[in-house]
């Protein structure tokens, strides 16, 4: 699993499709389920962090994911995708510098 990314691999590439009714898809960072041997992405399969809105995103720590599980995915392939999204948002978003 692992985003896109742009500029030779330095950044993650984010994605911008702010339309109406797009309810917190405006920027989303997409980390996308990928085959371990080809690296490409299987199905659709993606763990997302969506844009909660300004509220949410300046005022509280709170974080809004979307996870689209693959056609072909098992109980337990869907738990472990779950504990990733977890593993993602406890190492990349929930740090905080030390006073």
């Amino acid at each position: 699993m692992r985003p896109d990314t742009c500029c030779l691999g330095a950044c993650v590439r984010c994605r911008c499709s702010c339309a109406e009714g797009s309810k917190g898809k405006c920027c989303r960072i997409p980390f996308l389920i990928r085959d371990p041997a080809t690296l490409l992405q299987v199905d659709d399969a993606e763990v997302t962090d969506l844009w909660s809105g300004f509220k949410n995103e300046c005022c509280t720590q709170r974080a809004l994911y979307a996870v689209k599980f693959p056609r072909e995915a098992t109980p337990d392939m869907r738990a472990t995708l779950l504990s990733t999204a977890l593993l993602i948002d406890l190492t990349l978003f929930e740090q905080e510098a030390a006073p």
